[in-house]
């Protein structure tokens, strides 16, 4: 007959792995610790100011380039023209000029008045009013700016596309 005796089991506790050690920082040759790194200083890239001469510019003696004629900028010139905003009396706001501007390039120019305020001047640097043909006016007591053409402006003729 065969034996049938069991052998008891018996569980081992599993040691845990070792954690590895972080480097030692080597002592350098001369015994002294070194000191940490500092950050480097950024070089001084900014070009020096200068003077402004007499309060003007310095690139106000600077010839001023014709400004490119796109359908847009014809548009809002000659609906000023239609308008007959010379002066800063008949100055007209950006409504007034947009709704006269009808549609441009695929745009109704009356819905889309952000982008008749970028033709004429939204942050003051815009090429119409840059080179001298449309100037811009704030009436007291209100928010809207108003555009109006000058001499320069009123007396410019337009190139035809090619």
């Amino acid at each position: 007959m065969a034996d049938t005796t069991t052998t008891p089991v018996v569980e081992t506790p599993v040691a845990p792995a070792p954690k590895a050690k972080a480097p030692k920082a080597k002592a350098p040759a001369n015994g002294k610790p070194k000191a940490p790194k500092k950050a480097a200083k950024k070089a001084k890239t900014a070009p020096k100011s200068k003077p402004m001469p007499n309060g003007k510019s310095v690139h106000a003696a600077e010839p001023k380039r014709e400004p490119v004629w796109n359908p847009r900028r014809v548009a809002f010139v000659k609906a000023l023209r239609t308008l007959g905003a010379t002066t800063e009396q008949s100055a007209r706001t950006a409504a007034e000029v947009g709704a006269k501007m009808g549609t441009v390039g695929g745009v109704k120019m009356s819905t889309r008045l952000d982008l008749v305020k970028i033709i004429g001047d939204v942050y003051r640097t815009a090429e119409l009013v840059h080179n001298g043909f449309v100037k811009t006016v704030r009436l007291e007591g209100e928010r809207e700016l108003r555009y109006y053409l000058t001499a320069k402006g009123t007396s410019t003729t337009f190139p035809q596309p090619e």
